[in-house]
């Protein structure tokens, strides 16, 4: 038995050291199939694609594999090697290139020339995706892994990478174009404004379209700064020479705005440029919608300004906090001691976005103990709220999370939303109208003029053949 053990030790140590010895044949004396001779020499070579052999005798082997060539001639593979191997084709792999499959070991192999433009192709990738410096490519690290990976590669300056990255854009541009005017459906978009801290301009417009398997996705068109003046005229006229350019302009659904009174002339203009072409369905009856994300948003800020002093204590206590780091490692030990967790930490809000605050008054209730000891360690620490104010925060921030829930719910860009709209809607009011304490609140604004909620909520009766629904109000309901 221990003879038997040792032939087969012996049997796989000289099977493993042939198929080493045939790996560094395969590695080291590749060649290029440009320099390949005529298929009557000793010189044995593979593919276009494949290992390159060189050094086998030219005797004949009991198969010969060829491969078929865009020429009407064929090659043959005159080396014994090959009875070793199985061709792969290369249409299964990202680069294209055939492979070599040996038989016995299920080794994978494929030539060593470097493809330069597809190295280039995936860097470039790599830049956009990831958002990398261009000088990213003259990095000395980075040069050295590349050359120790390829050492044929050839290095590139961040000018050639910039133009790099423009080839590549244009390429995605045709691209999304074609796709774009592929399928027979039509397209909404999205489209939105904002400035800079710098004081620019930006707008960005967006495609959403249902392609041919039932699938949701998106494409932004634009974004670019948009020089002033930003009115209704200018606005239109920089859309309209996007749809124009991508080809869309006569495929379009709808389009989703907030409610920027300079949105209003536009999409009053666009739609009259559109109806020439009659391009839209309906005339245009059902093209601009408003964002029902932005009105919650613009809902729950007009009454925030009259909720009382709790939210700024609030705020004032986490800015505290987050002050000094001699404080937050006061606050982390307290956070300690009471064994809260310190992993969930304090957020600071944002005064233009509304659910910032909802998860600042969050984050502070989970550690309201913290606040309440850190108050009795710190005579510095004035802000921290009463215990009153603390139940007025938790009843604020409950109140609060079905406009979160809702907001993200219709943010939503990867699934349809018409849909949730009326029953979500419905449903802020109804919570509305239950928590007294914020209805209260909310009358109470400047001059009785109307709010954002009153004209969201003024809604049009429509009348029933049965008197039971005479005075029937959709969003009552």
């Amino acid at each position: 038995m221990a003879n038997v053990a040792d032939l087969k030790l012996e049997d796989l140590k000289l099977q493993r050291l042939w198929v080493l010895k045939l790996e560094a044949e395969i590695i080291e004396m590749s060649i290029n199939i440009e320099d390949e001779p005529d298929c009557g020499s000793d010189v044995d070579v593979m593919s276009d694609d494949g290992p390159y052999i060189l050094g086998i005798p030219s005797t004949e082997p009991s198969s010969v594999v060829t491969l078929e060539t865009n020429e009407t001639t064929k090659r043959k593979r005159r080396s014994v090697v090959w009875d070793e191997f199985t061709i792969i084709d290369g249409k299964g792999f990202d680069d294209g290139k055939n492979r070599a499959e040996c038989k016995r070991w299920k080794v994978t192999l494929r030539d060593k020339k470097v493809d330069q433009d597809f190295v280039r192709d995936k860097i470039t990738k790599l830049i956009v995706r990831h958002e990398l410096p261009l000088v990213f490519v003259e990095y000395e690290e980075f040069r050295e892994l590349i050359t120790y990976l390829f050492s044929g590669y050839t290095h590139i300056a961040q000018n050639t990478q910039m133009s790099d990255i423009l080839r590549l854009y244009n390429l995605e541009s045709i691209r999304i174009r074609n796709l774009l005017n592929s399928f027979a459906g039509r397209i909404s978009l999205t489209s939105d404004l904002w400035t800079s801290i710098t004081n620019d301009g930006y707008i960005a417009l967006t495609a959403h379209y249902i392609d041919k398997d039932w699938l949701l996705p998106k494409k932004l068109l634009k974004f670019c700064i948009l020089p002033p003046p930003h009115t209704g005229i200018h606005i239109c006229e920089m859309v309209s020479k996007i749809l124009s350019d991508w080809g869309i302009d006569r495929k379009l659904f709808s389009i989703t705005l907030d409610n920027a009174i300079a949105n209003f002339y536009f999409v009053d203009l666009l739609k009259k440029n559109l109806n020439l072409k009659n391009a839209l369905l309906c005339r245009g009856l059902h093209f601009h919608n408003r964002c029902c994300a932005h009105i919650l948003n613009l809902i729950v800020q007009d009454g925030m300004k009259h909720i009382d002093d709790s939210v700024v204590l609030v705020r004032s206590s986490i800015a505290y906090v987050k002050g000094s780091h001699a404080r937050k490692v006061k606050f982390l030990e307290i956070c300690k001691q009471l064994g809260l967790q310190s992993s969930k930490g304090l957020r600071a809000d944002v005064s233009t976005r509304w659910n910032s605050t909802y998860l600042m008054l969050d984050s502070a209730l989970f550690y309201y103990k913290a606040f309440e000891n850190l108050e009795l360690m710190d005579d510095n620490f004035k802000t921290c709220p009463s215990f009153e104010q603390w139940l007025k925060i938790e009843r604020l921030t409950s109140f609060l999370y079905p406009f979160y829930a809702i907001t993200v719910l219709l943010s939503g860009s990867k699934y349809p939303t018409a849909n949730l709209y009326f029953e979500n809607v419905w449903e802020i009011h109804k919570s509305l109208l239950e928590e007294e304490f914020m209805v209260s609140k909310l009358a109470e604004m400047d001059n009785g003029s109307k709010s954002q909620l009153d004209i969201y909520l003024d809604e049009p009766k429509i009348s029933f053949n049965d008197n039971e629904y005479d005075e029937y109000d959709v969003l009552a309901f």
